[in-house]
């Protein structure tokens, strides 16, 4: 899930693959950047997705 929030020229200034998503809330893919040792994401039909969340292996963080 990605978020975000602006202009997609604003949002790519933060970071370049960001503005490939529409504002709001998207489903991303990882890609490999060539040439960078960051990865970064693309969007993603929502459909080609399934979360799966198990309570039992979550770490949570301890934000106290």
């Amino acid at each position: 899930m990605i978020y975000t929030r602006g202009s997609q020229d604003a949002v790519a200034a933060i970071r370049e693959w960001a503005g490939e998503f529409l504002e709001g809330y998207g489903v991303g893919r990882g890609i490999k950047i060539p040439g960078s040792s960051f990865e970064g994401f693309e969007p993603a039909d929502a459909d080609s997705v399934e979360l799966v969340i198990d309570r039992d292996e979550i770490e949570f963080v301890d934000w106290t």
